[in-house]
């Protein structure tokens, strides 16, 4: 049999393991008072306020699969959105920092430590904070973009199906 991974399954899998990771939501209850949401669907199509932040939008799955190939691909883009009103940090050193960058960077890192738990670490990782969300200071993003590359044995295997258990 041929692979063909499912892409829903493939986000449902990582939507999941973002869900129970308890570092990425003891950070968010503790920063902005709740849990990080986790949706499933391209920013645009749900349009997120500032009610629905911190979330993370996963989005735009895609894999690489074949008859030829050994190896195959899996990605996805990850949107994170926070809002904060918190004051500019300053460093010991007189460095001054925007908090909303700050703490969007820790999600970033979060997120990438939640996908290097598990045993399908990416391969490669991609992560930026391009500006500010509609000129508003309060409102960030910031863009993660994950990619697999898992060796299949003949046969294939689905290697994100777990998520419907």
């Amino acid at each position: 049999m041929l692979q063909n991974q499912n892409l829903m399954k493939f986000a449902k899998y990582w939507a999941k393991k973002l869900t129970e990771n308890t570092d990425l939501q003891n950070y968010c209850q503790e920063k902005f008072g709740k849990k990080i949401k986790v949706i499933i669907a391209p920013p645009e199509h749900y349009l997120p306020g500032e009610d629905d932040v911190p979330y993370i939008f996963l989005h735009n799955p895609s894999k690489n699969e074949g008859a030829y190939q050994s190896q195959m691909l899996y990605s996805f883009i990850a949107t994170i959105g926070i809002y904060t009103e918190d004051a500019d940090i300053e460093t010991a050193e007189g460095i001054k920092i925007k908090a909303g960058q700050e703490y969007l960077c820790e999600i970033l890192s979060l997120v990438q430590d939640a996908f290097n738990a598990d045993c399908k670490v990416p391969g490669n990782i991609e992560a930026s904070i391009p500006t500010l969300v509609d000129a508003n200071p309060n409102f960030w993003e910031g863009f993660l973009a994950a990619t697999w590359e898992i060796e299949i044995p003949l046969g294939g295997i689905n290697y994100f199906d777990e998520s419907e258990e």
